[in-house]
């Protein structure tokens, strides 16, 4: 496994209605960021969801899902 540079930062949700609403925090801010151009920046590394590992493109898809409310 390749290492990761720069800080790495874990969430864990216990919100049983929407697992991804933390996923859906950090989006807020990664697109804020690349808006406003900073010098840093957030990316995913990928993730544990129902016991399985998910690769980096699945939990960047799953921050980007509108909540049931929004579909609603």
């Amino acid at each position: 496994m390749d290492q990761a540079e720069g800080s790495v930062m874990l969430l864990y949700s216990y919100n049983q209605d929407d697992v991804y609403a933390p996923l859906k925090v950090v989006n807020k801010y990664v697109k804020l960021w690349a808006k406003e151009k900073k010098e840093y920046s957030i990316s995913y590394i990928g993730g544990w969801f129902d016991k399985e590992w998910k690769l980096a493109s699945w939990v960047q898809e799953m921050a980007t899902l509108p909540s049931k409310e929004e579909l609603v």
